[in-house]
């Protein structure tokens, strides 16, 4: 883990621009509301002929706060951390250009 990562240095995208809401705290409210989201996912219904039609189901997750557990060591991870980090200081280099030159557009849009 380096430390430039872990103490947000005055460059990371959170300090820069005077938000508390990075790559990380992104993650960490993600994996948070994960149980709620979970408990309203469907399994979409299909077509069986014509004129019949499954309904959808709610999909059964057993163990969420396991999945919890491994999302939020994942995201905690030192080569996460740096790939966050990596990746806010690629997009503040983006947002400080004065003139976007067409490849870099195509490279975003695909």
């Amino acid at each position: 883990m380096t430390a430039n990562v872990l103490e947000k240095p005055e460059n990371h995208f959170s300090a820069k621009h005077n938000t508390t809401r990075g790559m990380q705290e992104f993650g960490e409210a993600f994996i948070l509301k994960l149980p709620k989201h979970i408990a309203s996912l469907k399994i979409h219904g299909r077509k069986m002929t014509d004129s019949d039609r499954k309904d959808a189901v709610l999909a059964f997750v057993n163990d969420i706060d396991a999945i919890q557990s491994m999302m939020t060591e994942v995201l905690l991870h030192p080569t996460t951390l740096q790939a966050q980090f990596y990746t806010e200081q690629a997009f503040l280099a983006f947002l400080d250009k004065k003139h976007v030159d067409d490849g870099l557009l195509k490279f975003f849009n695909g």
